[in-house]
């Protein structure tokens, strides 16, 4: 997204659905165990809203959202507690650590990608307004990884600085499986965002994020 190529954004266009076929090879209908499969993802969702800090005041979070894995995260001002990962969950992330090890990254070990945030988007007013995956916790410039599933919606990337002519925006529409690696300088030049798309026809469903992210170790 840079003209000299230091931040840099991988896309894979129906990954999972590809990996999940693979991985459910000797069942007749892969695609019903994978309809089914996120039915059950879906249902982890908590049964509340997180509360954000914003402009000094709690605000709940317009979508649903749960830390998994070996360490807490905190953002926006809350440090929100990890549980261990659900076994329904536990396929796709070693799919995700494979990939990000080989070929695109060897810099860290599987133990630094330890840290997974699951959002839950229930409609179309559901979204994550612009920001960037910097917190302190995380290992600079690592690749952070992103796996959509259920319903397509818009993915966006902002320059940080808009008069900065090669620092470039970019627009997804981001289907059911799709994987984004963020990585380079990616958090230092541009932010990134899921808009609003209450007035839609792609919003009428429900959109699960999967993402992954490396931690420092302690």
């Amino acid at each position: 997204m840079q003209s000299d190529k230091t931040s840099w954004v991988y896309y894979a266009p129906q990954w999972y659905r590809k990996v999940f076929k693979q991985q459910h090879v000797t069942e007749p209908d892969w695609k019903t165990a994978y309809s089914q499969w996120l039915d059950r993802v879906w249902g982890l969702h908590p049964p509340q809203h997180d509360t954000i800090k914003m402009f000094g005041k709690d605000v709940l979070m317009p979508r649903f959202q749960q830390v998994y894995g070996g360490t807490d995260y905190r953002f926006s001002g809350q440090t929100f507690a990890a549980l261990p990962i659900p076994d329904d969950l536990e396929p796709c992330i070693n799919a995700m650590r494979q990939l990000v090890m080989t070929p695109i990254d060897t810099t860290f070990s599987l133990d630094f990608y330890r840290g997974i945030l699951v959002n839950w988007y229930a409609n179309g007013d559901h979204y994550m307004g612009p920001h960037t995956d910097n917190e302190k916790a995380l290992v600079p410039r690592a690749p952070v990884c992103s796996l959509s599933l259920g319903t397509t919606r818009r993915f966006v990337f902002t320059p940080k600085d808009s008069g900065l002519k090669e620092h470039e925006r970019l627009e997804l529409m981001l289907h059911d499986g799709d994987l984004v690696v963020m990585g380079g300088t990616t958090q230092e030049t541009h932010k990134h965002a899921l808009p609003k798309m209450s007035n839609q026809k792609f919003a009428v469903g429900k959109r699960i994020n999967v993402t992954m992210r490396c931690f420092r170790q302690p």
